[in-house]
């Protein structure tokens, strides 16, 4: 039964107009950097992945389509809370269960607000071995026509294979642009 379920739960995700429209830029996305993306939305605390593109150094973490990420310390959860007006993302913080996962977590209600504020500003969220260790990724908004965040990208990579500022110096113009880029194609609601 449960794998019956997860095929069900594949094809719905994988049928969604955003799913599909994300595919071909992200395929893009993992040929020109040569990293795996994802495509995320808020699904209560979570984070819910929506659409990946793999490449052969793809994180060993088992992200697939449906897989769930917690939003207050994965990339993708901090660039959609950041998304939403700062009181209604710190009533959603309030009510999640937030622990830390591993010693790099940033848990605490206020310095996470802090964290979606500087996200509201730069325009990208990050998150460096909170998730998991050995992990660090970065994540942009992807908005409507109207401006409002409706799914985040994110790229992720091995911690030992470059330092957080090479990753963001390298990854962000091309997250950037392929965010951009998906924006500009979804349909006007």
């Amino acid at each position: 039964m449960a794998a019956r379920t997860l095929l069900i739960a594949h094809a719905y995700f994988t049928s969604r107009p955003t799913a599909q429209l994300a595919q071909p830029v992200m395929e893009a996305l993992a040929e020109r950097t040569k990293e795996s993306s994802s495509l995320g939305k808020l699904l209560d605390d979570d984070v819910i992945i929506l659409s990946r593109s793999i490449t052969r150094s793809t994180l060993a973490t088992g992200l697939g389509i449906g897989a769930r990420l917690p939003a207050y310390c994965s990339s993708l959860g901090r660039v959609l809370l950041a998304g939403m007006p700062r009181d209604e993302a710190a009533r959603k913080l309030q009510g999640m269960d937030r622990i830390p996962l591993t010693p790099r977590t940033t848990y605490e209600l206020d310095e996470l607000l802090v964290l979606l504020d500087k996200c509201r500003e730069q325009g990208w969220a990050s998150s460096d071995e909170e998730l998991e260790l050995g992990v660090r990724s970065i994540a942009v908004p992807v908005t409507d026509r109207s401006g409002r965040t409706i799914a985040g990208l994110s790229i992720s990579v091995h911690a030992d294979r470059m330092r957080f500022s090479e990753f963001r110096a390298q990854m962000l113009p091309h997250l950037r642009r392929a965010g951009e880029r998906l924006s500009a194609r979804l349909p006007p609601d």
